[in-house]
């Protein structure tokens, strides 16, 4: 692997004393077959080889790895998934292994604009820096701008999204934030766009902070919580509306209710806002009165309800937030597809005795359950048989897992079911099977066969692998079975081996896409070399070959490739050809498109040059291409910036040619919007054709927005650029 890649930049654990052994981390892929994406939980693991290297490994496949050069500094480790794979620093080091002058980002091949800055020789940041978030994925492309001394960061930061400028403040000459600022929530992306606004003290968040949301860029940000810190700094008092850690445009969660000294007291409401309502409505909360508060600690009762229904709440205990007797609880990820609770009994903060598990399903009112054990009456550890949903639960994936615990750890045979059939075993080659398998009797220890579901599994993506474990590895041949709509028995579509005692591939395997399913049936077909591709890989959807390309002894991309968009499926058969150097991508790459009934008819839509970074007229489309919505983007690249002026071409399906529907110049210091523009809403489609109007002078709107229908007002006869 290339020893220029930068290990010590982002993430979210810190690296062991010790390099040696492994960890198991949960991470979260993206499905962008679905709009909006669906988050899928998968787990890796993250091995310290020699004090010298890190790996990331998933399922056998080693996905990165990185050389660690300047062990005196405190190392750490991605934990995103999407950064794993897709970025990379690269840079000089000089003397002690320190990085030095310039180091730059690259991210799927590609080289972000002029993210990156200078080292000092001291390997100290110095000057102006163009830095990304920590959440950075592909839907939370959002950078922080400012400059350092000496490794500290001084004067205004600003945060960039979409090249617009959406918040930031001022550091001290001590590198804390000071004054007002705009800071975005951590989980910050384009299906959860939260900010908060207020001032800090020395680095102290102080007085009053407002939170705000929009669902979308084609809307503005609205007040939705907030509250009061004190002057001493960062300690909530008083009255507050908080979100959820998981809020975002699907599992919208209000908490509201009052603090002292940092500590939650008088009545706190719970509310949820379902689907497009405008109002949330309460689904929960409790009181802190002085009656059930003492010494800044929960007592006695607490409800939680919906409608009049006790759904959520408990007791606390005079020892000081902790649970006792009876409690309901929401299940970490409640929301509109997943509304399921947990209700049972705390003693001394531990769950004891029975607990059930709940759900309402959309559009229900009335609770059913689906599952519960017991947990014995020491150490909160689940005894006897339990029936357990997946970490994934929702409406279309409704995966159920039956079996038995002993002190807390699974053994014995442990049965997976979807949608709650658990007499409804896999027709396997004329075979019927269990989904599921057995644990060794010291616990929670894999054994023999098993039938797994593929992570993401639900109704259009039911997808299983076969094969066998030893001592919690998996080893031989694995088979990977699809079960094809209208189809009873499933079919082996992909199969390969794991090496003995190590769960690493090798050989020959055919395997699933990260986001394989029904409408994206895409393989892979290649060679392992002890779990890192090596030479030629094809890349199948449903057996027909649609491209691939090759990977050097550092399984770095070279040569010419043909590559699936990240949201490529039945409907939007969207590929790239061009080629790679040392994993970038360089000189002229094209974008064809195929129609969904068409064989091998490829046509040409767009396309342009690569020299380290985008240069020259480009024609791309937009992320949501497919055949029903079918817009492409014509404009010129400067040093990878947009500038000038930038053309919206559409047209319906069925139809031949591209008509000019809308534009925007960009300014050509930093691609900021200026001048007249008409631009698609984010919800455009052959049903939606909804454009959006406005006047702006270097990236600052300056009159009211208008939102037009174009089956109604032929825009495109109405476009006026002031140049």
């Amino acid at each position: 692997m290339n020893p220029y890649i930068d290990l010590n930049r982002l993430s979210h654990i810190e690296k062991p004393q010790e390099c040696a052994g492994s960890q198991e981390i949960d991470g979260i892929q993206w499905d962008y077959t679905d709009i909006p994406p669906r988050k899928i939980k998968k787990k890796f693991i993250i091995s310290y080889e020699n004090q010298n290297e890190i790996r990331y490994i998933q399922d056998g496949s080693i996905l990165r790895i990185d050389y660690i050069k300047d062990k005196s500094i405190k190392q750490e480790v991605f934990t995103n998934l999407e950064q794993i794979q897709y970025l990379f620093w690269f840079g000089q080091y000089g003397e002690n292994n320190k990085k030095i002058d310039k180091w730059i980002a690259t991210w799927k091949g590609e080289t972000l604009v002029d993210v990156g800055g200078y080292y000092s020789d001291k390997g100290l940041k110095q000057g102006l820096w163009k830095e990304l978030i920590k959440n950075y994925w592909s839907k939370a492309q959002v950078y922080e701008v400012g400059k350092y001394k000496n490794n500290l960061r001084k004067g205004t930061w600003k945060y960039i999204y979409k090249d617009q400028e959406i918040g930031g403040g001022k550091y001290n000459q001590q590198g804390q934030r000071n004054g007002k600022w705009i800071e975005l929530n951590d989980q910050f992306s384009q299906y959860s766009q939260i900010t908060h606004i207020g001032l800090y003290q020395n680095g102290k968040k102080v007085g009053k902070w407002d939170i705000y949301y929009r669902k979308d860029e084609d809307q503005p940000f609205q007040l939705i919580g907030g509250g009061l810190y004190d002057e001493s700094g960062s300690m909530k008092i008083g009255k507050w509306n908080e979100l959820s850690i998981g809020y975002d445009n699907f599992s919208q969660i209000i908490y509201r209710g009052e603090y002292s000294k940092g500590k939650k007291v008088a009545k706190w409401d719970i509310l949820f806002r379902k689907d497009e309502q405008e109002t949330y409505e309460q689904l929960g909360g409790g009181l802190y009165d002085d009656e059930e508060y003492q010494n800044g600690k929960k007592i006695n009762k607490w409800i939680t309800k919906q409608e009049g229904e006790e759904i959520a709440g408990g007791s606390y205990g005079e020892g000081g937030q902790i649970k006792v007797g009876k409690w309901i609880e929401l299940s970490e990820g409640y929301g509109i597809w997943s509304q399921v609770i947990y209700q049972g009994e705390y003693r001394n903060g531990k769950k004891v005795s029975k607990w059930e598990i709940l759900q309402r399903m959309k559009g229900n009112e009335k609770l059913e359950q689906i599952g519960g054990g017991l947990y014995d009456e020491v150490g909160s550890n689940k005894i006897g048989y339990w029936t357990e949903l997946s970490d994934e639960f929702k409406e279309d994936s409704q995966i159920v897992l039956y079996g038995e615990y002993q002190n807390g750890k699974k053994v014995n045979k442990w049965i997976t079911s979807f949608e709650g059939d658990y007499l409804q075993p896999y027709l396997i080659n004329n075979k019927y099977f269990s989904g599921g398998g057995s644990y060794h009797q010291a616990g929670s220890i894999k054994v023999g066969k098993w039938i797994e579901l593929k992570d993401g599994f639900d109704e259009w993506s039911q997808s299983i692998y076969y094969g066998e474990y030893k001592d919690g590895n998996k080893i031989g041949i694995w088979d990977i079975f699809f079960q094809k709509p209208l189809k009873q028995e499933l079919e082996v579509i992909c199969s390969g081996s794991y090496d003995k005692g190590c769960q690493i591939k090798n050989g020959r395997w055919i395997e699933l896409s990260e986001r394989f399913r029904d409408n994206s049936q895409v393989t892979y077909n290649g060679c392992y070399n002890r779990g890192t591709k090596v030479g030629r890989w094809d890349i199948l959807q449903e057996g027909i070959n649609y491209g691939g390309g090759e990977y050097d002894e550092d399984s770095l991309k070279i040569g010419r490739w043909i590559e699936l968009s990240e949201s490529f499926s039945s409907s939007s058969q969207i590929t790239y050809d061009g080629e790679y150097k040392k994993g970038k991508k360089v000189g002229k790459w094209n974008i064809y498109y195929k129609k969904t009934y068409e064989t091998y008819n490829y046509e040409y839509i767009g396309g342009g040059f690569y020299d380290e970074v985008k240069i020259g007229r480009w024609v791309e489309e937009c992320d949501s291409f497919n055949e029903y919505n079918q817009v492409i983007y014509i404009g010129e690249y400067k040093n990878c910036r947009k500038v000038g002026r930038w053309d919206i071409f559409y047209r319906k399906a069925g139809q031949q040619k591209f008509e000019k529907i809308g534009g925007r110049i960009y300014h050509q210091e930093n691609s900021s919007k200026t001048g007249l523009w008409i631009e698609l809403s984010n919800s455009f489609s052959n049903e939606l054709q909804y454009i959006f109007h406005d006047e702006l002078k270097k990236g600052k709107q300056e009159s009211q927005q208008m939102e037009m229908d174009l089956q109604s007002n032929k825009i495109s006869e109405q476009i006026q650029y002031d140049n």
